[in-house]
Order: C-alpha cells, then structure tokens, then sequence
C-alpha cells in the first residue's frame, strides 16, 4: 500500500514538474515574443533603400485612427507566443494613430523610441513596425468605432507614447503604469467603454502566481473585428 501511494506521489510530482517547465516557457516567450533581435543579428535595423518593404495590401488611404495593427515576427520567442495559440496567426500588436502622419503606438521591450528610450510605450511609423527583418507577416484590424470614440482613444494613445510609459515585465494588468502589447490596447479602448478581447485570457500553462495574460489572439476573436488589409 505504502509503495503504491508512493508510485503515485512520485507520478505526480513527474507530472507537476513538467507542467511547471511548460508554463515557465510560455512566460518566457511572451516576455520576449515583442522584442526586436539586437542590432547584432541579421534581422535587425531599418528599412533602406536597397531593402525593399514587405508587399502591403492595404495603401495608407484605407487607414483610419485606432485600427489595430498586427505583425508576426520573426524570432523564436515569437514562434512559441504562436504555439500558445488556439489559432496562430500574429504575436505582437498596436494602435494606428495619425498624429503629424501615421504612427503605430506599441508597447515592446528592447527596442528604443524616437528619444532613445527603451522598453517604453513608443510611436513608430507603420514603415518601421513591419520593419521586414523583425516582421515576417501582419495586418490591419477594424473595430467600429465612431468619430468621436476614434478621437478619445486615438488621444490617449499617443499621450501614452508622449509619457513613455513603461513595458510591463511584471505582466499585472492590474497595474496600469506600465503595459505590455496586449495589455496597452485592452486599455486603451477600455477608456472608450469597449473590451477588445471580450474578457479571454490564458490562465493555462502559467508559472505559478504570474496573472493571466491577453494573447494577440483574444484581439482577433472579437467577432466585430473586420480585417482591412494584410501580407504577405
């Protein structure tokens, strides 16, 4: 009896130990799954005139301020945000916001804003956030928004740029000094009365304690949510 509860013990404890290694790694990449590769690698940089962008299905005419703008990106971490998905298709995104032209507002880790600032809440052009050596794939998103929603949250956006604030390590969507990908867009039209990703998390494959996390796809299962344009 003893060395059957005991067969069971250690069984259990097998099994733990791997869910536990599981769930460090999802932790892991979605740290990391927005980040551009160092300057060292041969994925990153800026655009230049010999390297052409990635073919875009959707001129800048059809743009509108607070479409959601996706990419998929081209890093391991990355590549495992996707395998947490129930149907990978993108692993980071931001908000489009025309403001002096347009710009895209994200929120990623190691990768600087226009002031030099890392790890920040930052506005880029779309040029640069489908730079194509840190983005292999992405899109434009609509919700319905009207006028006046467009302006609020579109405003809010780029005072959050405008701030700086910081990327969320920590993952707490409690806290809302600082944001990571998802979370700063589950914000944003939070502030219009609108939930993006309509309450999905993944509880699943966490480390324990750590919050749940908003996956880009909870974003794209809105069922309002129409798609403008995408590549490749």
């Amino acid at each position: 009896m003893k060395g059957e509860r005991r067969t069971k013990y250690q069984t259990n404890v097998k099994i733990r130990k791997s869910f536990d290694t599981e769930r460090f790694f999802l932790v892991l990449c979605l740290v990391t799954a927005c980040q551009s590769p160092p300057a060292s690698a041969p994925t990153a940089g800026k655009p230049t005139s010999a390297e052409p962008a990635l073919a875009f299905a959707c001129p800048d005419s059809l743009f509108r301020s607070g479409d959601l703008v996706f990419r998929r990106g081209r890093s391991v971490s990355s590549d495992l945000v996707l395998l947490c998905e129930d149907e990978p298709t993108y692993s980071h995104v931001g908000l489009l916001v025309y403001d002096h032209g347009w710009k895209v507002v994200h929120a990623a880790p190691d990768e600087a804003d226009e002031h030099g600032r890392y790890d920040r809440v930052m506005a880029e052009p779309p040029a640069d956030f489908w730079h194509p050596r840190r983005c292999r794939a992405g899109g434009v998103y609509r919700l319905p928004l009207s006028d006046g929603a467009a302006e609020r949250l579109t405003a809010e956006a780029i005072r959050q740029a405008d701030e700086g604030r910081p990327f969320d390590h920590r993952f707490d969507e409690r806290d809302t000094t600082a944001f990571y990908c998802t979370e700063l867009i589950q914000f944003l039209f939070g502030k219009i009365g609108i939930d993006p990703s309509q309450g999905r998390r993944t509880r699943d494959g966490l480390i324990p304690f750590s919050p749940p996390l908003i996956l880009p796809g909870h974003l794209l299962a809105h069922p309002d949510l129409q798609p403008i344009g995408r590549f490749p």
